[in-house]
């Protein structure tokens, strides 16, 4: 087939197969054709709505690995992707999870879509916690937080603000002397 048709005509038929094996739920044949077809974007955009599905069966270094196969310049500039892939990078090393959660962050903040970063920093939060090497590293993403959520913090949906009430909570614990708002934290968590 290969020698039968012009590379456009095949990445056409990539991108025609990608699009049906999505639809039909094969979504790592889905993955797979849209990778062949150099379909960067739609590829990225699979795999960051595959990312809980993928995380919650423990299949992080899969999800890593799909992760990788989209070139480094794209990925860089795709805020979803980077956190995507600080979360699959968690278990297996910290210090490039945290890494990557604070470029997610960078790019959260550049385009102001204060979801990613409320997960961003939670992430960076819990990376330094679990790590339990110099704590003083929460400190700023302590101001960052208090600084985004204001004292009567809002959240866009009540699984960001779990998960940044907890992460908070765990922070000001390790940081912060017995505070009136640190009770605040630890009491929405």
């Amino acid at each position: 087939l290969r020698e039968e048709r012009s590379p456009q005509e095949l990445e056409s038929l990539h991108r025609c197969a990608a699009g049906y094996a999505e639809a039909s739920g094969d979504l790592e044949e889905a993955l797979r054709l849209w990778c062949d077809a150099g379909a960067w974007a739609e590829m990225s955009r699979l795999l960051v709505n595959m990312t809980p599905g993928m995380l919650e069966q423990g299949r992080g270094a899969a999800l890593a690995a799909w992760i990788d196969r989209v070139p480094v310049a794209v990925r860089e500039r795709d805020a979803w992707m980077q956190f995507a892939l600080a979360q699959a990078r968690l278990p297996e090393s910290l210090a490039q999870a945290r890494s990557l959660f604070e470029a997610a962050y960078a790019l959260f903040d550049a385009a102001a879509d204060r979801a990613g970063v409320l997960l961003a920093a939670a992430g960076v939060v819990d990376s330094i916690v679990l790590e339990f090497g110099d704590l003083k590293r929460l400190d700023p993403w302590i101001e960052r937080l208090e600084k985004t959520l204001g004292p009567n913090p809002r959240f866009p949906e009540p699984t960001i603000g779990l998960r940044v009430t907890s992460s908070m909570a765990v922070a000001l614990l390790f940081r912060r002397e017995r505070r009136e708002d640190m009770t605040v934290w630890i009491d929405r968590a």
